[in-house]
């Protein structure tokens, strides 16, 4: 199978070439000075100029082969991207691509964690989904590039579950990272999804905001996030990676059939939000990969999500999903799913259809493991909550009404001080009234 290679790109191509062959590069000139004649008159010598080319001819690499150099953020970077292309599309007659990765720098500690791997991540992504398109085998070499930047790139591989290889430097042999025999918890990613959107909108987000959404749940996936200080945290390279998981499953079209669509459509409550939560779930290849169930005389793939009576059935094409049955109960799928085969189907006939995305909550860490459990009980949560919070609000309105009982009453008793203050106080003006009254008589009278 055709195979396309990324290969990051260091600089020792170019102390390479000056010390062994004489020949200082200048950046922009690289095709002059690297001409078919030059790198043949360097015979095998050729392959030990960089790392990247080393791992090339390691790799058999052929005519068939496309080999992409990616660089960081320089000039003397991308220079030497263009360098190793031109050799080896002399050397081993395979196609080539250059990129450079924009904030991919070294000066700025903060740019290149935020900027930088995040860019690199999206460029990976984008080539090895045009490998795939082509029906190539994508492959990631470690041997060269900048320190900093290959860590990111073999974990990358190892979640991606695409190969990795690198040179042994003694012997010059291949050494091969397998993927991690490990997956991620998808539904727990499902349930934090709008916070990372909100987070890759906005760039950041209060830590408070995000404890208080993610609960107890922070702490297993706190990886996700980065802290940029001031309370604020904003998502890490592996937070960018699993959202774009997200939102490419999102997209992947989800076929039922007349029988499938019926049956969802007679469903309604609990019953129907489980199957579309199975629904949104079956997009995604790795639930499928972990929930595939073996079935006696039938070619459908047949999805379990627990213990349940639920299952789907149907097959995948490209990334199309079709669901050619749904069942809802253990002997249901008994008594039908026996015997009916891809063929018996026409996919002409599926129809579109949206699954409707169901949140759980990511503070009741009991449901995990069942999903449709998890759904009933869900359910159960949200009543509850719907009836707490009422008693809540009773309560608080109580509260109010005594408060304001209290205060009228202390009020009142204001007014009748009040009243009683006024009141002396008119007594005390009549008597001051009275005296000055009897004080004119007096002179009126007796001139004294």
């Amino acid at each position: 199978m055709p195979r396309t290679i990324i290969l990051p790109v260091g600089l020792s191509i170019f102390r390479n070439l000056e010390k062994h062959h004489g020949i200082k590069l200048t950046p922009g000139h690289e095709t002059a000075q690297l001409t078919a004649q030059f790198v043949e008159s360097l015979g095998e010598a050729v392959d030990k100029l960089s790392a990247e080319l080393s791992t090339l001819k390691a790799l058999k690499a052929s005519p068939e082969d496309e080999a992409v150099f990616l660089a960081t953020d320089t000039e003397g970077s991308e220079s030497a991207a263009k360098a190793n292309a031109i050799i080896a599309e002399h050397r081993f007659g395979v196609a080539t691509d250059t990129e450079r990765i924009d904030s991919l720098v070294l000066d700025d500690a903060e740019r290149f964690k935020r900027e930088g791997i995040p860019s690199f991540v999206r460029v990976l992504d984008r080539y090895i989904e045009r490998a795939i398109g082509q029906g190539h085998e994508p492959l990631l070499g470690v041997s060269g590039g900048i320190k900093p930047v290959i860590p990111y790139l073999a974990i990358y591989g190892m979640l991606r579950r695409v190969p990795i290889t690198y040179i042994f430097e003694m012997t010059q042999d291949l050494i091969w990272l397998t993927p991690l025999p490990i997956d991620f918890d998808w539904d727990g990613l499902r349930r934090v999804e709008h916070l990372l959107r909100q987070i890759e909108q906005d760039v950041a987000i209060e830590r408070r905001r995000l404890e208080t959404g993610l609960g107890e749940s922070l702490s297993r996936l706190e990886g996700l996030f980065e802290d940029m200080g001031e309370g604020k945290m904003t998502l890490s390279t592996f937070g960018h990676m699993l959202l774009g998981d997200l939102e490419h499953a999102r997209d992947i079209p989800v076929m039922l059939s007349p029988s499938a669509r019926r049956k969802l459509e007679d469903e309604e409550g609990t019953r129907r939000r489980q199957l579309d939560y199975l629904l949104d779930r079956v997009r995604i290849p790795q639930w499928r990969a972990q929930k595939r169930h073996s079935f006696r005389d039938t070619d459908l793939d047949v999805y379990k999500p627990g213990n349940t009576g639920l299952r789907l059935a149907g097959w995948v094409e490209g990334e199309i999903v079709y669901i050619a049955e749904l069942y809802t109960s253990h002997d249901e799928y008994t008594a039908n799913l026996p015997g009916r085969y891809r063929k018996d189907y026409d996919p002409s006939e599926f129809e579109a259809y949206t699954p409707q995305v169901i949140e759980l909550d990511p503070a009741k860490e009991e449901v995990e493991g069942d999903e449709m459990i998890a759904i009933a009980i869900r359910d159960k949560h949200r009543a509850e909550t719907e009836r707490d919070e009422a008693l809540k609000m009773a309560t608080q309105i109580e509260k109010e009404l005594e408060r304001t009982r209290r205060a009228l009453e202390e009020s009142c008793k204001e007014v009748e001080e009040l009243r009683e203050h006024v009141s002396k106080l008119e007594e005390e003006r009549q008597v001051r009234a009275s005296w000055s009254l009897w004080r004119r008589l007096r002179w009126a009278l007796f001139g004294s």
